[in-house]
């Protein structure tokens, strides 16, 4: 069965991707209220076409998030505009193919001069390195998040209202894991630190991937 029609979303040709989907219904969670809404996959069109900033869809693993990546360009190369430019970047891309693949189809001296220079940094790429800067982007993002979380209580405290079960198991782990004396404060402890970038460690294998596309 799997050499006729593959199971992973990545594999399947355009046509059979349309001629399995079936409608499918999201979650919708507001970024700061946390409020949740049921909306059909039309509504998650409509947002992607109308917003300017990233549209996250997670799900535990088998939920078809792939398929509905693949479901979501393939309607978007329906009704294309002229003033598009639609990429759907395959799993597992490394670094240098991602940037790659976002400048195709764009031309002009600029976008030449750009990929040109993608191409040089690609070549030089250290997966030690890029593992360093991993961890600090996670410590940078734990602080922003403490943040966030900080002002979000507040917020709460201040309306007296009563934060769902599930928000307030988020802020909980945030308040007693993410301040400076906490996480961020180990991430920045040389000794850990090392342990993360090592050879076939977290961060590492993370890194590869970004840099060389390796699974």
């Amino acid at each position: 069965m799997k050499r006729c029609i593959p199971t992973e979303a990545e594999e399947l040709s355009d046509a059979v991707v349309l001629a399995v989907h079936e409608p499918m219904s999201f979650l919708r969670v507001e970024s700061v209220s946390a409020k949740s809404s049921i909306v059909g996959e039309d509504a998650l069109f409509d947002h992607v076409v109308k917003s300017n900033r990233p549209t996250p869809i997670i799900g535990e693993s088998g939920y078809g998030k792939s398929h509905v990546i693949r479901w979501l360009d393939l309607q978007l190369k329906k009704k294309k505009r002229d003033d598009w430019h639609i990429v759907r970047i395959p799993k597992n891309a490394s670094l240098k193919e991602t940037l790659t693949t976002l400048l195709d189809g764009l031309e002009g001296e600029k976008f030449k001069s750009v990929s040109d220079r993608i191409k040089d940094v690609g070549e030089r790429l250290n997966t030690i390195d890029v593992a360093d800067l991993l961890v600090l982007a996670v410590r940078r993002q734990l602080r922003v998040e403490y943040t966030e979380a900080k002002e979000r209580i507040e917020i709460l405290r201040d309306s007296r209202k009563k934060p769902s079960e599930k928000e307030e198991r988020r802020l909980k782990i945030i308040r007693m894991h993410a301040s400076e004396e906490d996480l961020c404060s180990l991430l920045s402890e040389p000794a850990f630190n090392a342990q993360l970038v090592a050879e076939n460690q977290c961060f590492h294998n993370l890194a590869k991937r970004i840099s060389t596309g390796s699974r």
